[in-house]
């Protein structure tokens, strides 16, 4: 992958994505399995280590609105996607926030880009942190969505 310009960790993405889609998925799967924790870790640590939290510390304001802006024109998008394929109405909401998050994979195209030097790394880096606040957000919207659900259904202290 170094000999046509692209990071390795670009390359081991994209094998695992041949591989996945091919005869040897099963073997492969049996083989990661004892070690998927250990990878998950690894992932996050890395991403973790990727992170400017001094850009965090001085502007966390507009990364914060900026990650919760990305939830809510997700957000849209799929409850609207919802509603055209007729999903319950509950199913509809935990689908919703589910999905609602930049996710992992939108690390892949940012550090990509700024290899390339095709996004400033200032840039970069608040994507970076708008990415990861989006994944840190979505197991709260969990939390939530039940006191939403709650406060909409009427009680029978109100009839």
């Amino acid at each position: 992958m170094t000999l046509i310009g692209l990071s390795p960790g670009l390359g081991t993405v994209l094998a695992g994505v041949v591989l996945a889609n091919s005869e040897f998925r099963h073997e492969i799967e049996s083989d990661i399995e004892p070690f998927k924790g250990l990878l998950f870790g690894l992932f996050f640590i890395t991403v973790g280590a990727g992170m400017n939290v001094a850009l965090l510390l001085r502007d966390p304001t507009s990364i914060v609105i900026l990650a919760l802006g990305v939830i809510a024109v997700k957000a849209l998008v799929l409850y609207m996607i919802c509603r055209v394929f007729d999903i319950g109405r509950r199913d509809r909401w935990l689908f919703t926030l589910g999905l609602a998050q930049a996710g992992e994979l939108g690390f892949i195209p940012t550090v990509f880009a700024a290899d390339l030097g095709i996004l400033p790394l200032v840039l970069s880096d608040k994507l970076m942190l708008v990415i990861t606040l989006s994944m840190l957000m979505t197991p709260l919207l969990f939390l939530v969505f039940p006191l939403y659900q709650n406060a909409r259904k009427p009680s029978l202290a109100a009839l």
